[in-house]
């Protein structure tokens, strides 16, 4: 029996991602766009401490699983979204 649901968050910018706090990120999909710049930087709220930073090929997708109980954060912001297309967000 899982010790906890995983819920999903699907994304097209920065912002709030609109998880209750707080949570554990459990892995993220990734869409890049068609740049040879593509990051995505989340933070716990605006301006907060920065948790995930991801660098990416582009015109790719990418899955990243984050290990053992993942990323705790609270008020997860997308702080950067460059030449990304979307993102899906797994959490618990």
């Amino acid at each position: 029996m899982p010790s906890s649901d995983i819920k999903a968050k699907y994304c097209t910018g920065t912002g709030s991602l609109g998880i209750q706090s707080p949570a554990r990120i459990r892995g993220i999909h990734i869409h890049a766009g068609g740049s040879n710049t593509n990051k995505v930087v989340i933070t716990a709220g605006n301006g907060g401490a920065e948790k995930i930073t991801i660098d990416l090929h582009h015109n790719d997708s990418h899955s990243v699983t984050i290990p053992a109980d993942g990323i705790l954060i609270e008020d997860a912001y997308v702080l950067t979204f460059t030449n990304v297309v979307s993102m899906t967000v797994f959490y618990a």
